[in-house]
């Protein structure tokens, strides 16, 4: 198997300036205090899906230097994706009987870009980046969306204008080039390595100008080493336009239509790429920041619900199973309780933490260890609200437990988390059946009744099965 080794760019600027348009040279002018937003559509065909990120990207004039812009940027996309059935060139299946597992190199789950974040630029009034603060990765070796507005744009009044970038191949995990760690999603270990090679090439040419709007065709090729037994060889091209606002001395548009090459060997895969982003106006903008103060006011209501105390039949309930002496029916309950988003237990609800302290010292060693893990997220609740008398108790049960955990001869229960059993993620839709082998790094190494190995991020198991294996692995 090829090995697909973490790329990171550095880029050599060298722009070449050819010909003559108008006296009026163009410049970034975002002004302090000024809002600028847009609308943005990527999509990307792979064998396996066709991957939609769509959202809204805005930026905020911070201050104005001389040449020097300092803008703060929010915003992110939104995935979906759609299942291209009978596709061939599949990046791989899915692991272990879980679900929602990265299929390729470009559906890793820390794309900044694909979540909500806030970044700071410093920028030239040219596009040069100075310095970024923040990360806004995107898949698809596409760099970061707080940085597809701007493009750069030539120090004098140029027609066309060109910039070529050599290209450095190294396994840093950082890169300073304006386009940051474009190849991150390609990392598999942490050797450095570099080569150099390949580059990457932007083409401008100001094509007409309209009430000051430029539109300016942008053409595109990046391209990587050739494919060897050990790295894998990328390529892309594209070609698309660009409007800017001369007047205002913003952006307004662009529309690109790229082809990216993977090969690895013998085996190549393209995917078609598309990027396309369009200014917001003033009633467009004021309208989506009201829907964001909307969704702000609902994910607020939704966190101060369980600051309220829990309805007295359901608490009458879940004591009653904590403390029925059934444990089964007590490890489901504290299964259950495990699921809760509640941050704190209000002084109406004290009984609850306090039952759970006691069930520190319980017999049972998983009934232990699934309400310890309630205990570090409620156990303050018992210091704050609880009465002297439960306070003792709650005390007596933990040196107890501490006594128990010191004890050299370990009782088998009946869920050790040894052996084959049942494993389940935190939704608890998605299930198997293995035996724990070992932990390597963050990822819980099992094996099924075949013998096959299954691998799985610890954090992705429910907080009971993360309390097995940390009593297996030691860890």
């Amino acid at each position: 198997m090829s090995r697909i080794v973490f790329l990171c760019v550095a880029f050599v600027p060298i722009c070449l300036m050819v010909g003559t348009a108008t006296a009026q040279q163009l410049r970034y002018q975002i002004k302090p205090d000024q809002v600028v937003a847009y609308k943005v559509t990527i999509t990307a065909a792979t064998p396996a899906s066709t991957d939609t990120m769509q959202g809204v990207i805005s930026f905020k004039g911070l201050q104005t230097q001389g040449e020097t812009l300092t803008l703060q940027y929010s915003g992110g996309l939104k995935k979906t994706s759609r299942s291209n059935s009978g596709g061939s060139g599949s990046f791989g299946a899915g692991r272990g009987g879980f679900g929602d597992f990265p299929r390729s190199p470009f559906d890793q789950p820390d794309f900044r870009g694909l979540v909500q974040s806030t970044n700071t630029i410093v920028m030239s009034d040219l596009g040069t980046v100075k310095n970024l603060r923040g990360d806004s990765q995107l898949p698809y070796l596409l760099g970061n969306l707080c940085l597809i507005p701007f493009e750069p744009l030539p120090d004098d009044d140029s027609k066309e204008w060109q910039e070529e970038n050599g290209l450095t191949i190294t396994s840093a995990s950082r890169s300073n080039s304006r386009f940051g760690p474009r190849f991150g999603p390609f990392a598999e270990n942490n050797v450095e390595e570099k080569k150099t090679g390949g580059g990457e090439t932007v083409a401008y040419r100001i094509e007409s100008e309209n009430e000051g709007k430029v539109t300016i065709t942008k053409t595109y090729t990046l391209s990587s080493p050739s494919a060897t037994a050990n790295d894998t060889g990328l390529a892309m091209q594209g070609s698309g336009s660009y409007v800017f606002n001369r007047v205002e001395g913003i952006p307004e548009s662009m529309e690109m239509t790229l082809n990216l090459s993977v090969t690895s060997n013998s085996s190549e895969i393209k995917i078609p790429v598309t990027v396309a982003f369009t200014r917001m106006n003033d009633e467009d903008l004021a309208a989506h920041l009201q829907k964001v103060e909307e969704e702000k006011a609902r994910a607020h209501a939704f966190a101060t619900r369980f600051s309220r105390p829990i309805p007295p039949e359901d608490l009458k309930r879940v004591i009653g199973n904590l403390t029925s002496g059934d444990e089964a029916r007590i490890l489901r309950e504290l299964k259950e309780l495990s699921r809760s988003s509640r941050k704190e237990i209000l002084k109406e609800d004290i009984a609850l933490p306090v039952q759970i302290g006691l069930l520190l010292s319980h017999k049972n060693p998983t009934i232990q260890s699934a309400a310890q893990i309630l205990w570090d997220r409620w156990g303050t609740a018992v210091e704050k609200h609880a009465s002297e008398e439960d306070k003792k108790q709650v005390a007596d049960s933990i040196k107890l437990h501490e006594e128990m955990a010191s004890n050299p001869f370990e009782v088998e229960d009946a869920d050790s988390g040894k052996g084959i059993r049942t494993w389940s993620d935190k939704s608890g839709r998605f299930k198997v059946d293995g035996e724990f082998q070992q932990l390597q790094g963050g990822l819980v190494v099992l094996k099924d009744k075949d013998g096959k190995t299954i691998r799985v991020p610890k954090a992705r198991l429910s907080d009971f099965d993360q309390a097995i294996i940390e009593k297996l692995s030691g860890k």
